[in-house]
């Protein structure tokens, strides 16, 4: 449902966030959940980052990225960013996370997969990440985690 929001041309209205909400719990299969789904996807449409996103120059949903890493051998380094935004002064990652919590362990994990993401990004745009940022949606809230790695002097 977020994918689908966050595509539109601009915030959606309560309406349409009901319809998002109800498609996505059909397509999973599990309609009993909507009430769930719809308080969360509410939440990060009301969201500051949200707004931000909503505003920014250009804005993607479910952005592949891969590239090859070496190290032992080469691999493949590939995953989806969940949104991602320009604001003009950089790019911004965003990941939709729905945990209960965020325990540091977890954190942890996700503060790896988004310098992944914005190692991969700038290799491919040339263009530096001003933000990483986590929106938290554990149910009627929304919460931006921000997870950029500070320069150290």
């Amino acid at each position: 449902a977020l994918d689908r929001l966050f595509s539109a041309a601009g915030p959606p209205s309560e309406v349409e966030v009901d319809r998002a909400s109800r498609r996505a719990v059909d397509e999973e299969g599990i309609p009993d959940t909507y009430a769930g789904v719809r308080r969360r996807v509410g939440a990060a449409m009301s969201s500051a980052l949200a707004a931000e996103a909503f505003g920014a120059q250009r804005r993607w949903t479910e952005l592949y990225l891969a590239a090859p890493q070496q190290g032992d051998g080469v691999r493949l380094v590939e995953g989806y960013a969940d949104l991602v935004f320009d604001t003009g002064d950089g790019i911004v990652l965003v990941d939709h996370k729905t945990d209960a919590t965020l325990p540091a362990e977890s954190l942890s994990h996700y503060q790896a997969q988004l310098d992944g993401y914005a190692d991969l990004l700038r290799r491919a745009t040339g263009r530096e990440v001003v933000r990483q940022v986590l929106l938290h949606v554990p149910g009627d809230t929304a919460t931006a985690v921000d997870l950029t790695r500070r320069a150290t002097n």
